[in-house]
């Protein structure tokens, strides 16, 4: 009941601040979204679509985009610097300061929780150098996905006079193809569908609880993400994903008048229908992947002997590798010319392969040595215990023990 309420609510607060007459809003017939999709992530198939390729403003989801492509470049575990940019930035932002650094995990989640744009503009030209490069890097990164109908010219989705180049667009089709690809990241992924989240300042202290803005998340049954946005041009925007009896869907709805509304609809008919037909269509499958997933499949792999680790961070900044051809091979360790410095042959794992190796066969000789004498001192008390029944014990002299004829007998 607490869900069914609180989206009850929730529609109600979007129904009355978002009219779907308001200045700028686009038009669209009264109650239905200008577009929509709804796509199953496992297949790819299309269930239901309207208007799925018509690009629109899609305000602050183009941050989905934005952090699918930041961390191509960048891992969860690095750190990134406040740009002029970043501080200069509307709201909602963080409130960050120039010059200082910031987690890329703690940047991450306020993007796509709080909507905050410091943080998309910061994650922007922290993992490629420049806003301008990295709005470059998206429509590359949306190429490789499949992308049909985006145009991107602000990271952070403003669409205002303060847009950086203008404002971006999307259709629903596209954003559901980067939904997908974000469900498929498990970084991602684990962040969407946090209900609230810390961040940790670079002074050191961790901030006030801050909740998630995207309500979907908290109310509907089997909610997995992603995110909801909304501007005066763009309207109300969903990107909604949900599991349910083993199946993973993705509905987006653009300009809508009620938009977690319109977008539980979709995924309910999407539920309920035991053989869904669908349109005959696919989304396609997913194509990239994190810099950090790569990394720690790279670590799972086996290492050439004497190969350092691999590190679980990556390289920054715009020369920093990205997701074409194959991932990149652990460094192959050098010859150092002059015989020494610890970047050439690895002496000291070697030394310690020789010990181990030692120690492993001297107690194999030891346990075969104490085998030996157990078997030896059975078979003498076997023989005493024969000697006893007979009355004598046969000794060999040692003096005459050269000679095996050479035997004397004592009789006792």
């Amino acid at each position: 009941m607490k869900r069914v309420l609180g989206a009850l609510v929730s529609s109600a607060l979007v129904a009355v601040m978002v009219p779907a007459t308001a200045s700028g809003a686009l038009a669209q017939e009264a109650g239905e979204p200008r577009a929509s999709i709804l796509v199953d992530a496992d297949t790819g198939a299309i269930l239901e679509a309207k208007n799925a390729h018509e690009a629109l403003p899609v305000a602050g989801a183009v941050k989905l985009m934005t952090a699918l492509t930041a961390l191509q470049r960048i891992p969860l575990e690095d750190r990134v610097l406040t740009t002029p940019n970043a501080v200069d930035a509307p709201e909602p932002t963080l409130g960050m300061r120039e010059n200082t650094t910031w987690a890329l995990e703690d940047l991450v989640q306020a993007m796509l929780l709080s909507s905050a744009n410091d943080a998309a503009y910061t994650l922007a030209e922290g993992s490629a150098g420049s806003l301008d490069e990295f709005i470059a890097e998206m429509e590359r990164v949306g190429k490789m996905m499949g992308l049909e109908d985006s145009t991107f010219l602000d990271p952070a989705g403003i669409d205002d006079a303060s847009a950086y180049r203008g404002g971006s667009v999307m259709s629903a089709y596209d954003l559901a193809v980067v939904g997908v690809n974000v469900l498929a990241s498990t970084e991602l992924a684990e962040i969407a569908q946090f209900e609230a989240y810390r961040v940790k300042t670079p002074d050191g202290e961790e901030s006030d609880l801050r909740e998630n803005v995207n309500d979907f998340v908290q109310f509907y049954p089997g909610a997995t993400g992603l995110m909801a946005g909304f501007t005066a041009t763009a309207g109300a925007v969903q990107v909604a994903s949900a599991k349910r009896d083993g199946r993973h869907l993705v509905a987006v709805v653009i300009s809508a008048e009620n938009a977690i509304a319109s977008a539980s609809g979709l995924l309910d008919a999407g539920f309920g229908a035991k053989n869904p037909k669908g349109t005959g269509d696919f989304v396609p499958a997913t194509r990239i992947t994190t810099l950090q997933g790569r990394l720690v499949a790279l670590a799972g792999l086996p290492r050439p002997l004497g190969s350092p680790a691999i590190p679980t961070t990556g390289a920054k900044g715009p020369n920093a590798p990205v997701a074409e051809g194959p991932p990149p091979q652990p460094p192959r360790p050098t010859v150092d010319d002059e015989g020494g410095g610890g970047g050439g042959f690895p002496y000291l794992l070697v030394l310690a392969m020789f010990i181990a190796a030692g120690l492993v066969i001297a107690a194999v000789l030891r346990g075969r040595n104490v085998q030996r004498e157990r078997l030896h001192r059975r078979a003498r008390e076997r023989y005493l215990a024969q000697a006893r029944r007979r009355g004598t014990i046969d000794v060999v002299d040692p003096e005459v023990a050269a000679d095996p004829a050479d035997v004397r007998i004592v009789r006792r």
